[in-house]
């Protein structure tokens, strides 16, 4: 049987491949077969109870690997299983990973989509330390504020300040069924949007005067 991305097979044990740990742990987990060829046929292992003893103490940190010996026709060979991580785990400062039957090192954007997926973030959540407010486009930012309101994901409360020429046809008031205004509306010196959605915080946006095309 041929390797798959779940086996790997190694004729003997070299201390290198704790990258294979990483790799599996990093991917869906598998297995590293330790004394067979890549055909599947068992070349026998050297010292393989040294190995049951040797090769648990020398895995990753914060990895646990199962190591069993087995026996079959023509001798016997370790298998060593390898559950699959939540968390990103290195060998010595990178990250590998298992795809197909080959191991690859983790860099540049490839290696921040894998840390963004294992802390379960995506692109949007992370910071962009070079890009302040005053590099974005205030015509952008208004018609992104302005469409939010018409699709109804966020509410208007004093619509009587507009950043831009708004219709009352693209407020969500002016639509069958919507919800009005609240009565108290706080002070401010531009306009207010409150999130409609329980899970955020009311967020207020101030615009000032009109931004020239």
């Amino acid at each position: 049987m041929p390797e798959t991305q779940a086996r790997e097979r190694k004729r003997s044990w070299r201390d290198e491949h704790l990258k294979w740990f990483c790799g599996l742990a990093n991917a869906r987990g598998g297995v590293l077969e330790i004394g067979t060829d890549e055909g599947g046929e068992i070349v026998d292992v050297e010292n393989p109870l040294r190995l049951l003893e040797e090769i648990p103490n020398r895995a990753l940190a914060g990895v646990v690997v199962d190591v069993g010996l087995r026996s079959q026709e023509g001798g016997e060979y370790l298998e060593v299983a390898v559950d699959p991580y939540a968390n990103p785990i290195n060998c010595k400062g990178r990250y590998q990973y298992r795809t197909g039957s080959t191991k690859q090192v983790l860099r540049g954007a490839a290696l921040n989509r894998f840390l963004r997926r294992k802390h379960g973030r995506n692109w949007n959540d992370a910071p962009e330390p070079v890009i302040g407010l005053k590099d974005l486009h205030r015509r952008a930012l208004d018609g992104f504020r302005r469409r939010s309101v018409a699709n109804d994901r966020v509410s208007l409360w004093n619509p009587g300040e507009l950043p831009i020429e708004w219709t009352e046809a693209e407020l969500p008031e002016s639509k069958p069924g919507a919800k009005p205004r609240p009565e108290s509306q706080p002070e401010s010196s531009g306009p207010q949007y409150r999130l409609t959605n329980d899970r955020r915080s009311a967020l207020d946006a101030t615009t000032t005067g009109r931004t020239e095309p």
